[in-house]
């Protein structure tokens, strides 16, 4: 298909072509001619002015132009390479192409418009990119990549930890270095997407933690389960969480507003948990507060379970009143037929009572009798 590969030097004793073009007959006039400056030996373009350009370096290649005096514009670096105007690659190996763009570090690469790749290995294209740490990559226009083995891309994007790729824009995590810019560490950044506004106004929509903590700085929807691990083998000093009702009733569920969008939501306050769950609530670099809705959960299993005691204890106490009002219906109903009966044995008693009291008057009224009788046998048997 035309490929070559060359595992070594490559020397041509004619012209040099690339993409059909031979550098003996360039648009902008001029050959290529081998220059030798500071005991380096290169080559450059010959209508190039020596003095608009920095000393070629060892075996470097310089297609670049240059409008004005320089010292260090084009490929002064070992090996380097210089395509463009006012280029410069000073590193060795490195390769600038396009508009003042500046490969310093070593085997570094800057292309596009104003890009900087001043770190080892370091790739930076696009407008006004940076790429300073060792094997770092910035792309797209403003981002600035500083940690090492870190990528930057989109705009004014800022990756400061070690490993960290962002994309977006004006990203606040990992804007600054977290831990560490040079080495591993898992409290550093992994993964941005920033959604700032401006300089002034930093902030993330996404952000993964290299041990593995996740922050989503809006809704989340998933489609499937969500699970946790949670197997009791990965886990020490476990101690139950005892009693939580008390503590819960401390905690009121509100209906609010998110400032920054206008969101209508129902949760907790942070503050308030802190209060009575303080392990349930952390905080970020800048103060905010944040809350483990989750962690909630065993909080209110202890706390249903504890109410569960206390339902079955009143319900205990409830049956045994019940029971004592059936004894107390039985003994009233027990006394009503007893006082029925004693009102039955009354109204005898009564009637009893008349009845001995007619036979004593009526015994009154025959001995009232029996004494005039006598009265009067007394008076005839004087006669």
């Amino acid at each position: 298909n035309g490929d070559a590969t060359v595992s070594n030097d490559l020397t041509i004793e004619g012209s040099l072509i690339l993409g059909g073009e031979s550098y003996t007959s360039f648009s902008g006039g001029g050959a290529l001619s081998t220059v030798t400056e500071n005991g380096n030996t290169g080559v450059r373009l010959s209508s190039s002015d020596a003095a608009n350009h920095g000393d070629i370096g060892d075996k470097a290649v310089d297609l670049s132009y240059s409008s004005s005096e320089s010292t260090t514009e084009g490929a002064t670096g070992s090996r380097s390479t210089a395509m463009g105007f006012n280029t410069e690659a000073s590193g060795n190996t490195s390769t600038a192409m396009g508009n003042n763009t500046t490969a310093s570090g070593f085997a570094s690469t800057a292309s596009g418009d104003a890009s900087t790749a001043s770190g080892d290995a370091s790739t930076a294209m696009g407008r006004g990119t940076t790429a300073s740490g060792y094997v770092s990559t910035a792309m797209g226009q403003g981002p600035t990549a500083s940690g090492n083995y870190s990528t930057a891309m989109g705009y004014r994007t800022t990756a400061s930890d070690y490993a960290s790729v962002i994309i977006g824009q004006y990203n606040s995590s990992g804007s600054s270095v977290t831990n560490s810019a040079t080495s591993f560490n898992r409290a550093n950044t992994a993964f941005v997407i920033g959604n700032g506004e401006d300089d002034t106004n930093l902030s993330d929509a996404f952000k993964v933690m290299f041990n593995g903590d996740a922050t989503v700085s809006n809704d989340l929807t998933v489609n499937g389960d969500v699970t946790v691990s949670s197997d009791a083998r990965l886990k020490a000093n476990i101690v139950s969480l005892g009693a939580t009702l008390s503590k819960l009733l401390n905690i009121d569920g509100k209906t609010y507003t998110i400032k920054k969008n206008g969101k209508q939501k129902i949760g907790v306050l942070a503050q308030d948990i802190q209060e009575v769950f303080p392990e349930l609530v952390s905080e970020d670099k800048e103060g905010m507060l944040s809350v483990n809705y989750q962690g909630l959960i065993p909080v209110l299993i202890n706390a249903l379970k504890e109410q569960e005691e206390k339902i079955v204890k009143q319900q205990t106490e409830i049956n045994h009143l019940k029971a004592q009002e059936t004894k107390l219906l039985s003994q009233e109903a027990d006394l009503k037929s007893q006082e029925i009966k004693l009102q039955i044995q009354e109204e005898k008693i009564v009637k009893q009572q008349t009845e001995i009291n007619r036979l004593k008057a009526q015994e009154k009224i025959i001995e009232s009798q029996e004494e005039r009788l006598k009265v009067l046998e007394r008076i005839l048997s004087k006669e």
